[in-house]
């Protein structure tokens, strides 16, 4: 994981987060989101607005969605953490890979030009995933 320069207070909770397997990370998530009453549906209006406004830029016009997960899911769902900062520059944890991938139209990326879409659908194809570009 790369340092980032965070207030020392929030490195340690990060350390502390890292330690966790993932059943525990997606109690902790689902426990400060009824805790602080965040709306997922909020946050996925406000990423999805985001993102089309970098893909106007960009002029993408593709979107990936994972059709098959595999066996290897962690592995996968890691892929997903490391595309989603890259593409979107966002952070987000396994689990946010995961809802990604649970969501029923199971669309990772959208708006994204085809030649990227074509590198990231290799990648995750080389973890066991079956991805599909529309």
């Amino acid at each position: 994981m790369t340092e980032i320069k965070n207030h020392q207070e929030i490195n340690e909770i990060i350390e502390k987060i890292d330690k966790l397997n993932l059943g525990k990370v997606s109690e902790l998530i689902d426990s400060l989101k009824e805790k602080y009453n965040i709306k997922e549906d909020v946050v996925m209006q406000a990423t999805t607005a985001s993102t089309g406004e970098k893909a106007e830029e960009k002029g993408g016009n593709v979107s990936l969605k994972l059709v098959e997960i595999g066996a290897n899911k962690f592995q996968i769902y890691k892929e997903i953490v490391s595309i989603v900062k890259e593409e979107k520059n966002e952070d987000i944890g396994p689990v946010q890979a995961k809802n990604l991938v649970e969501k029923e139209d199971k669309i990772i990326l959208e708006n994204i030009a085809r030649d990227k879409a074509e590198v990231i659908k290799k990648r995750l194809e080389e973890k066991g995933a079956k991805v599909e570009i529309k």
